[in-house]
């Protein structure tokens, strides 16, 4: 005769073999829960790659002729972003050409946040009328940046010299230069300015600024003035 068999005992082995399945299935889970998140991990990497990727060539793609080993790089990528330099049609910033005298106060007055509406601004040396960039040269001139040359003119198209350059932007700044005794009436500038950092000791204050030597300049004081 066969052995009853206690019905609890079945009961038992459902209750083990039920168990086992949602391990079972837990761990499944558990493996294909873990996979698609190292997938996902690994694609957001990706992302996260191209995405900085993309903003490296953004920062070093404004202009088509700075790239990012060009030593000015990202005093001009900076102050292009700021909207403070503009280009040309192009999409160039020829940045080793020389900066003219009018292209320089164009810039400063915008790095300044200059406001033309207090006042008109025009014919305000004999050279300088109501041309398109009057409104520059002029205010700069109430301001107390410029003063021109003794016969009344500006000479507007004439490219900057350091020495011109560093006077401006300084006095546009409101820097207090020191007495500098001795040497020539730039002597103070340069100086001061060698001291902040905001041109290397060793510059010829005669020669001619370049648009990429414009924006470095203006990049270090505009930092300078932020500390």
């Amino acid at each position: 005769m066969f052995k009853k068999i206690d019905k609890s005992h079945f009961t038992f082995i459902g209750v083990l073999a039920a168990f086992s399945i949602l391990s079972v299935y837990a761990l499944i889970s558990y493996f294909i829960s873990t996979n698609e998140y190292v997938h996902y991990m690994q694609a957001s990497i990706v992302a996260a790659d191209e995405t900085e990727k993309e903003a490296e060539e953004v920062v070093y793609g404004l202009f088509s002729d700075v790239g990012s080993d060009h030593k000015n790089a990202i005093a001009i990528e900076k102050l292009k972003y700021e909207g403070i330099l503009e280009g040309y049609d192009d999409g160039t910033f020829k940045p080793e050409n020389f900066i003219n005298r009018v292209e320089f106060l164009a810039v400063l007055t915008d790095a300044v946040d200059a406001d033309f509406s207090v006042g008109t601004y025009e014919n305000c040396f004999e050279d300088v009328k109501t041309e398109w960039y009057a409104t520059f040269v002029c205010y700069a001139k109430a301001g107390g940046w410029i003063s021109g040359y003794a016969d009344g003119t500006y000479k507007p198209n004439n490219f900057v010299i350091y020495a011109e350059g560093l006077k401006v932007l300084m006095t546009a700044f409101a820097y207090e230069i020191p007495d500098f005794e001795g040497g020539e009436w730039y002597a103070g500038y340069v100086n001061e300015a060698v001291e902040r950092g905001f041109i290397d000791e060793g510059v010829d204050p005669l020669a001619e600024m370049t648009r990429a030597q414009m924006a470095e300049l203006l990049f270090r004081v505009m930092e300078d003035q932020q500390k």
